[in-house]
């Protein structure tokens, strides 16, 4: 039936009712990834796993200890401090302890300075330790490769040497 004999055969000031539909909202198959990715960005902004963080690791033997203070979580050229902190713990003073970061490790970072100066690439030497004298090194350090870097730090004076995974993840 032609549209004008439906409006002429209907009574004066309405409209005929529509023919039933059912509403249904209908994504692309990028709405349909991108929104539960967008969703699942929110809430880990929302419980801050997208943020920086900081962590301290430590580890020990009879003659040495390390404690670490780093960030496990930085973002792209974010300026973060690292803070190594290098124990005597044997009763004897020692002459040098040489505390190395893992090449691969600090290659992930732009590294601006550092606290005492380094004696070799990501190698700082501690001279003259006594007994139970804890040295502390300070690194200031931006995120430059992103995605996980992993490494070390190695502590070594004499036969002793100890050794502390590290692992920070940039945010691109």
């Amino acid at each position: 039936m032609p549209e004008s004999s439906i409006l002429e055969d209907a009574p004066k000031g309405t409209l005929p009712e529509p023919p039933p539909s059912r509403r249904r909202i209908v994504f692309t198959g990028r709405q349909r990834v991108g929104i539960p990715i967008m969703v699942l960005i929110v809430l880990l902004a929302i419980t801050g796993q997208l943020g920086e963080h900081r962590t301290t690791a430590q580890a020990s033997n009879a003659r040495l200890a390390l404690a670490v203070s780093y960030p496990d979580r930085i973002h792209y050229r974010q300026q973060m401090p690292m803070t190594l902190t290098v124990r005597n713990l044997a009763a004897e003073a020692r002459d040098t302890i040489v505390v190395s970061l893992d090449t691969a490790y600090a290659q992930a970072f732009l590294v601006l300075s550092v606290m005492p100066s380094l004696a070799r690439a990501y190698d700082v030497a501690l001279t003259g330790m006594g007994p139970g004298e804890s040295r502390i090194i300070t690194l200031q350090v931006a995120g430059e490769d992103a995605g996980r870097a992993r490494g070390s730090v190695i502590v070594r004076s004499g036969a002793d040497t100890l050794r502390l995974p590290l692992s920070t993840f940039i945010f691109p």
